[in-house]
């Protein structure tokens, strides 16, 4: 069984303490009242810095974890289970109070675990609309299918008709950045402290799609509006660079550097009725539909790729110049354009409408190509010769026709297995190099009327330094 709780210990004496009540722990616990699965905590004596040791009643104090307490006493312990009793004593006492934490309350998403092996991730980070109160929110999902952490939007908010438009996991700060609406960007601490919020005071477009931290930066995917000759809007994507500070260190919009709807038209199948239209109207044209990037190097070797959903296409920018190096892909459009700048083999497909594209390490390309409708969903793994213009397809792992059409993601994990999102099935699905499956979980999120839909499944090793 799984623990997010904080750090990890040896216990002075083998097996459990007996639980006594909170006075005679020195421990006194109260619910927080915005979440169900943290819990405040005030040492009856304090003064100086110290831990609580928490840990499941099923086993004994080895299995536990620690969180610190601050000199006033004050602190608190997160990542529990529902319906779970938990043991948490302080470190310089031999007794321990008792907590057992609610039953799942029915508005909350359930995850059936699948696979034929031995999971290659400990957590996964969803969004998911919960089921009678349809509202979205922020889960982190363990192996075992339950649920270990979780943010409602109108915590944050105070409206339930909010939503995450896109979310990522910070390793470093083990934090979880998230797009609110298309306005505003929140990070979450896993104690429930809101560490960054920005809203107009700081951000001047309107945002989808991605937001993540790379080095000591935060990469932000932005969508802006212009007017053709014909009056027409037209939209135009691009990314924005933050300081921690919220200091706007650079831009870059596509149509600044060379494309333009004229000469690179969006197929007519790739068309988004109605994403933007409470943003920018109805009548507004989602030219090129930006959903992920990636980053590579730094300073004046730096790039950036983004994927341009509704041209079916990827492109290198050079952060440099600020100059389009490459572009991936053939849109699909009628006529003579945009063809990209590599070639496939013989009998190999381009992909469409793909989601979430990462660079790895060794320069290799992992893309999730959501298909057609009538070619299945696949991920795609493989490598360019940027001088030859040639492309290598390494790794083809197809997923089905209904797997999804408009959402998803693909992660390198680090048994060299890739975790994949169905997006429209509301399932994350672990695959190796044959194609097996060790482990999946299915999610359920009961009556919501817009179903049980999720955009990525992110993978997450560990929560806190220590493991765990």
């Amino acid at each position: 069984m799984l623990f997010l709780l904080y750090g990890c210990f040896s216990p002075a004496e083998s097996g459990p303490p007996l639980c006594v009540p909170d006075s005679g722990s020195g421990v006194v616990l109260t619910a927080d009242p915005d979440n169900l699965l943290r819990y405040a905590a005030v040492l009856a004596q304090a003064g100086y810095p110290t831990t609580l040791r928490v840990w499941d009643t099923t086993g004994d104090a080895s299995t536990g974890r620690e969180f610190p307490v601050a000199a006033d006493g004050r602190g608190s312990i997160w990542g529990l289970r529902f319906n779970t009793t938990y043991q948490v004593q302080r470190d310089d006492h031999d007794v321990a109070t008792c907590v057992t934490t609610v039953a799942r309350p029915a508005i909350f998403p359930t995850a059936k675990v699948g696979g034929l092996g031995v999971p290659g991730v400990n957590y996964v980070l969803v969004n998911l609309r919960s089921g009678d109160e349809a509202e979205e929110m922020l889960l982190i999902f363990d192996n075992e299918g339950e649920i270990v952490w979780y943010e409602l939007v109108s915590t944050l908010t105070g409206s339930k008709d909010d939503f995450y438009d896109g979310y990522s996991w910070d390793p470093v700060s083990r934090s979880v950045y998230a797009i609110v609406g298309h306005d505003r960007i929140a990070q979450y601490a896993l104690d429930g402290t809101v560490l960054t919020l920005w809203g107009a005071e700081t951000l001047n477009h309107a945002m989808s799609h991605e937001v993540r931290r790379v080095g000591s930066k935060l990469y932000v995917g932005v969508t802006d509006s212009f007017q053709d000759d014909a009056g027409n809007t037209i939209l135009s994507d691009g990314y924005q660079v933050y300081a921690d500070d919220g200091t706007r260190e650079r831009e870059w919009f596509l149509r600044d550097h060379g494309l333009s709807l004229l000469t690179d038209p969006m197929p007519t199948a790739n068309a988004q009725e109605s994403y933007w239209d409470d943003t920018f109207g109805a009548a507004a044209t989602d030219w090129t539909h930006f959903n992920s990037l990636d980053v590579t190097g730094s300073g004046a070797d730096e790039a950036v790729f983004l994927s341009l959903r509704n041209l079916n296409q990827v492109v290198k920018v050079d952060v440099a110049s600020g100059e389009i190096v490459w572009r991936l892909g053939d849109n699909g459009a009628d006529g003579d354009h945009s063809a990209g700048d590599f070639t496939l083999p013989r009998r190999a497909r381009w992909f469409f409408s793909q989601h979430h594209l990462t660079v790895g390490e060794d320069g290799s390309f992992l893309l999730y190509d959501n298909g057609d409708g009538k070619d299945p969903t696949r991920t795609l793994e493989f490598t360019l010769d940027e001088g030859a213009g040639t492309v290598t397809y390494d790794r083809v792992h197809d997923l089905g026709r209904t797997c999804s059409v408009s959402r998803g993601a693909a992660y390198r994990l680090d048994n060299g297995n890739v975790l994949s999102t169905c997006g429209n099935n509301a399932m994350v699905e672990e695959f190796d190099a044959l194609g097996l499956v060790p482990f999946s979980l299915d999610f359920d999120c009961g009556t919501a009327d817009a179903g049980c839909i999720l955009y990525r499944g992110i993978p997450i090793d560990t929560l806190t330094e220590t493991g765990g």
